[in-house]
């Protein structure tokens, strides 16, 4: 299910979504901004299949939504959270450790500014599989966290 840029999206929608979405593998909600956990937990947790999820530039998405992606999307693939900027260390290192590492292969994490060396350490013991990273814009990194991956 791909509803990219529709904007007028909420998460009343995606209560009404998720009664039909249990085969669900691909959900891409970029650019809707009016998302929030409130939306995506539910529906993460009644589509436990889904193997892509990119929330790309939905920015009131926090790290409720990576640690339910961790806990119930065990299938997990590609994750997108670019400009998701209330995404935080404590999110993605809760993320890293609970993640189904054999199946986790792509995160894109860009301009998430309160991402340090911390949680990019963690991705890097635990996520081995992990063949896309994309860490544009993520300012707190150091060579410390860059030398990690």
């Amino acid at each position: 299910l791909t509803l990219d840029g529709c904007t007028k999206i909420t998460d009343s929608s995606m209560s009404s979504l998720k009664r039909n979405c249990a085969g669900l593998n691909l959900l891409s909600l970029q650019r809707c901004h009016r998302i929030t956990d409130v939306g995506v937990v539910p529906m993460l947790v009644a589509c436990r299949k889904i193997r892509v999820l990119n929330l790309n530039y939905c920015k009131q998405v926090t790290d409720e939504t990576l640690k339910t992606v961790a806990e119930t999307c065990r299938l997990i693939e590609l994750l997108h959270v670019g400009f998701c900027t209330q995404m935080t260390d404590a999110g993605l290192y809760s993320f890293a450790t609970r993640v189904n590492h054999g199946c986790f292969k792509s995160l894109d994490i860009s301009y998430c500014r309160s991402i340090s060396d911390d949680s990019i350490e963690a991705l890097a013991k635990k996520c081995t599989n992990l063949e896309f990273l994309n860490l544009s814009g993520v300012n707190r990194i150091t060579d410390e966290g860059a030398k990690s991956v």
